[in-house]
């Protein structure tokens, strides 16, 4: 297979199996972002559900607290068996309307308890902050009830409050580590008991710490949380995050990546079946084409020595012939006619056995000491009888008569084929002008005709081979359209050209040979 066509058929497989690639490509890496943020919306709605347990958590025990009936009128002793009473609560707290502890009160005997309590609050009587100022000044003091939260020792404290009908503050002070155990009551206890994927997910307090974890958290995981929210007011410092590979959702093939592949897998087989039929196909054409081409060379080498041996003799006869006053003129001009169709088949077979060497790239030359204006006179020698035939004038001005180093037979075929070229498509001009230069180490043929002439736009194409230009100059007219091919090949392997110079009336074709002059 030409090297040409093997890289357009590679070129043409290669084409639309990377066009599909791209295309495979962004089509994953769009669908990718789609999974990530589904995947990301349903691991977030997931989130969002365990903290509405917290809320409902927190809820529930501000509904209990809220049952119980405590006035500023209790005793320290009945306040300190209701705290005890209440599983979930550490302290019992109560402030009078001007933001002053009644219990525990600083000034009473207390409690270990009661004085740890004070110090865990110290800060707050200092800020006074929140429900803790007095009821004129605290802008709370249409709020009944609420959350407070503050920090002792990095971890969070957590208290009820609540406003009774004469102002006094009753608030519960709730225990740490319970909250805590309570929060992790209502979390899942594995990944994949209420999960969408593996992975893992912590709470996590407001230094990032791990409180508590479900899943299997991976040294491949991101070290970012894929997702991550606050719980609810008062525990907002706490959050839940969830953490995944970081390519997670890369891996995930859906059901239409899958067809997609399937596709593209298809489509690429069926290039390359496509592909090889092409080439087996492509490779027989050429070789049955090699075979034709092997059966006509053979054909005319067979052709070849009877048909020298006919023109031979005829030429023989007719010498004879116009020698003898008294055979008769018609039998002279059959046996010209035999002499020059002859001739016309030899030329024939010539260009067909040029053009399967030049195919073939096995086309050299024969130089030897030849004069120019000798080999062209033979040439036109031979046409002679066929342009008087047609009415045709050929008319040589020689310029090249030193002795040059050439091959005279591809000379000869060189011009014989403009000279027929001219003679099939220029009868109209009824002349043909061929001129012949020497310069030094270069010689020149020139061959003018006076027909139609060739358009400029066809210029380009009249030495490739096999060309048939369309008009009503070539209509009728036989050719097998590789003349001016050989020609062209035979004036390049002597080191000059064949070329089609502009010209105003006819066609005229310029060979330049390269042929050092020989000194006899």
């Amino acid at each position: 297979m030409p090297r040409r066509l093997l890289l357009a058929m590679i070129v043409l497989f290669l084409a639309p199996v990377l066009m599909l690639a791209v295309v495979a490509i962004r089509a994953v890496n769009t669908e990718q972002k789609i999974i990530e943020t589904r995947f990301a919306t349903l691991s977030k709605n997931r989130l969002i559900d365990l903290r509405a347990r917290v809320t409902t958590l927190l809820i529930t025990r501000a509904r209990q607290l809220e049952k119980f009936s405590i006035t500023d009128t209790l005793k320290p002793e009945e306040l300190r068996s209701l705290t005890r009473n209440i599983t979930f609560v550490t302290q019992l707290l109560l402030v009078n309307k001007n933001g002053t502890i009644i219990y525990p009160s600083p000034n009473a005997a207390q409690t270990n308890a009661e004085k740890e309590f004070l110090q865990r609050t110290a800060q707050l009587w200092k800020a006074r902050d929140s429900f803790i100022r007095p009821s004129d000044i605290a802008t709370e003091v249409n709020q009944r009830s609420g959350w407070y939260t503050w920090y002792w020792e990095n971890g969070l404290e957590v208290m009820y409050w609540r406003r009774l009908n004469n102002q006094t503050i009753v608030a519960f002070e709730i225990s740490r580590p319970r909250l805590l155990a309570d929060i992790i009551a209502t979390l899942p206890v594995r990944q994949n008991q209420e999960s969408v994927s593996n992975g893992c997910t912590r709470l996590t307090d407001s230094r990032g710490q791990a409180l508590y974890q479900w899943g299997e958290c991976l040294e491949t995981d991101a070290k970012q949380p894929f997702v991550d929210i606050a719980l609810d007011e008062p525990l907002e410092a706490l959050r839940l995050q969830y953490f995944t590979a970081a390519n997670f959702t890369s891996s995930i093939l859906t059901s239409s990546q899958l067809a997609m592949f399937a596709g593209i897998t298809a489509v690429v087989f069926t290039i390359a079946l496509l592909g090889v039929y092409v080439f087996r196909e492509n490779t027989k054409t050429l070789r049955q084409a090699r075979t034709r081409v092997s059966f006509v060379n053979q054909v005319s080498h067979e052709l070849k020595t009877p048909l020298t041996n006919i023109r031979m003799y005829a030429e023989m006869l007719l010498s004879r012939l116009e020698d003898d006053p008294e055979v008769d003129p018609n039998n002279e001009h059959y046996l010209r006619v035999v002499v020059s169709e002859s001739q016309r088949l030899t030329r024939l077979i010539a260009n067909v056995l040029t053009f399967a060497q030049r195919e073939r790239k096995e086309l050299t030359l024969h130089r030897s000491v030849q004069v120019l204006d000798q080999v062209i006179a033979n040439v036109i020698e031979q046409f002679a009888p066929a342009l008087v035939q047609k009415q045709m004038n050929i008319r040589f001005d020689s310029g090249a008569p030193t002795p040059a180093l050439f091959d005279a037979d591809a000379v000869a075929q060189i011009t014989a084929n403009l000279i027929n070229n001219a003679e099939k498509y220029a009868r109209a001009g009824g002349e043909v002008l061929i001129t012949t230069q020497q310069h030094k180490a270069q010689l020149r043929i020139s061959v003018i005709d006076r027909g139609e002439g060739i358009a400029k736009e066809h210029a380009h194409k009249i030495f490739a081979p096999f060309t048939r230009l369309s008009n009503k100059v070539t209509e009728g007219v036989s050719g097998t359209g590789i003349g001016l091919t050989i020609a062209q090949a035979l004036a390049r392997l002597h080191g000059g050209d064949l070329k089609l110079i502009p010209s105003d009336i006819g066609a005229h074709f310029e060979v330049t040979l390269h042929a050092p002059e020989v000194q006899t």
